[in-house]
């Protein structure tokens, strides 16, 4: 599911969400640093996700240089196999 953060996806999200709830399925979000903050919608989410305690967040910090390099030489060679 990809989620603009609107109303309509805000209420798409959580029901997923709730309806996922003891399956082995999971939903993946991300946003870029800040975009949160500028979206009402798609803050209302995670903050109610969060209180369900149904988030995990990881903040992930832009490759350096020489770790983009290595991740597209090792993703060339999966998709060369």
């Amino acid at each position: 599911m990809i989620c603009n953060g609107s109303t309509k996806h805000r209420g798409a999200a959580h029901y997923v969400s709730r309806a996922v709830r003891g399956t082995a399925m999971q939903m993946a979000c991300a946003a870029r640093a800040g975009e949160l903050d500028l979206n009402e919608a798609a803050s209302r989410v995670i903050r109610e996700l969060t209180r369900d305690h149904r988030v995990v967040q990881i903040h992930l910090e832009p490759l350096a240089p020489d770790e983009r390099g290595s991740w597209r030489s090792a993703s060339r060679k999966r998709r060369t196999r």
